[in-house]
């Protein structure tokens, strides 16, 4: 495991779906800001398991000026984790159906499409993309995706 990929608690919630939990944390080793994904309490992990698993496989396809990088995969209370860099932002799916400023919206397009070009640039295929997948800064228009276990 990446030595600063040991996350501490749960600092924020993200968002709850499919069986997983997104949140934000920081390493306990150095204080870097970090993204969680695990199986929520209770439940059986095995196809959990594969797709935080199918994640992690993609990480060194991935780049950190337009993906949230997988670091580690890591059992926690014999609970799988996938430990990804937090590059900031939030969640498109939080601003779903909020007015935005004109020029914000813009900046975020346009981020979302250039991640999208270097994904393919990679020879990726998302095949889940949702605002749930998809980190923005709405300031800069800077844009991150996350969620790549069904990625081709």
């Amino acid at each position: 495991m990446h030595a600063a990929a040991r996350p501490t608690d749960v600092m924020e919630i993200l968002r709850e779906d499919e069986g997983l939990i997104l949140y934000r944390s920081v390493s306990a080793v150095d204080g870097s800001p970090l993204l969680v994904l695990a199986a929520e309490d209770g439940r059986a992990f095995g196809r959990d398991l594969r797709r935080l698993e199918q994640e992690y496989a993609h990480g060194d396809e991935l780049d950190a000026e337009w993906a949230a990088r997988p670091l580690a995969l890591v059992r926690d209370r014999a609970r799988p984790i996938l430990v990804l860099a937090d590059p900031g932002g939030e969640l498109l799916s939080s601003r779903v159906g909020r007015p935005w400023a004109v020029v914000q919206f813009l900046r975020v397009a346009i981020g979302i499409a250039v991640a999208l070009g270097r994904l393919h640039g990679h020879g990726l295929i998302h095949k889940n993309l949702k605002p749930a997948n998809i980190l923005v800064d709405p300031l800069t228009g800077a844009a991150r995706l996350t969620g790549f276990a069904g990625a081709a």
